[in-house]
């Protein structure tokens, strides 16, 4: 019967869907069971933060030492004390400024 071979291979698609699933929630359960622990969440932040800034920083003394533009050099180091500094404190100070956790 054509219907009934179409009704077992559907039922065994969805055993397959089902099958993969259950291993999938296998593997994400294993992730959840065993989180990240917060002050190495922290520090990661922190050290990449840290890393851009420095990273930033280089490039505009890099800018500055190729281009020479008195102009554009007063405008990237103010740009570096008004908009980066404090995006860092601000970064900083939200992963390490509370002791209640």
């Amino acid at each position: 019967m054509p219907a009934n071979d179409d009704l077992d291979a559907e039922i065994q698609r969805v055993q397959e869907q089902v099958s993969a699933a259950a291993q999938k929630q296998a593997a994400l359960e294993k992730a959840t069971r065993d989180p990240i622990p917060l002050a190495q969440a922290r520090f990661t932040v922190a050290t990449w933060v840290i890393i851009a800034y420095l990273a930033s920083f280089l490039g505009v003394g890099v800018f500055i030492a190729i281009a020479g533009d008195q102009a554009k050099d007063s405008l990237l180091v103010d740009m570096m004390k008004t908009l980066l500094l404090p995006l860092v404190t601000l970064v900083l100070g939200y992963y390490f400024g509370s002791k209640a956790e």
